[in-house]
């Protein structure tokens, strides 16, 4: 669903394939349907992988890589579908889990979920503020 195209740079395949990676970190910290440690171990596999091997491994691996990503990620775009693109949902992802806020301590505000996807399924109540927090991590499926 999400392939990258294979004209792109090697860099640009990379970063949108990180990119896949880090919507599932967001996603597996909020969603009850979601392992995260699963999804923390797979991760980071890939990320210390693109930091330590040369470029023709990474090259000879990337087209699997992603498909093993997306293998995990195209239901859960289907589930919470995208208001944006995936690079902007996982930039803002990142600037907010390793900014000053703590997020994991406090919760997401249900609001800034809801500006970047759609969280029809997402079964909680009714209305929700945009402040209202989502517990995240071990506290996941607790608001």
């Amino acid at each position: 669903m999400f392939l990258a195209n294979s004209n792109d740079t090697l860099e640009k395949r990379i970063n949108d394939t990180r990119n896949v990676a880090v919507f599932l970190q967001m996603i597996s910290s909020f969603s009850v349907n979601v392992d995260w440690r699963f999804v923390k171990g797979l991760t980071t596999r890939i990320f210390d992988f693109f930091e330590k091997a040369p470029g023709e491994d990474i090259e000879a691996e990337l087209s699997e890589i992603r498909r093993t990503l997306d293998k995990y990620a195209n239901p859960l775009i289907q589930q919470f579908p995208l208001k944006t693109d995936m690079n902007t949902v996982a930039k803002n992802w990142n600037d907010l889990s390793i900014g000053e806020q703590d997020i994991y301590s406090y919760g997401l505000e249900y609001g800034w979920l809801e500006e970047h996807l759609d969280l029809k399924n997402l079964p909680l109540y009714n209305y929700m503020p945009y402040h209202f927090r989502l517990g995240l991590l071990a506290d996941k499926g607790h608001c």
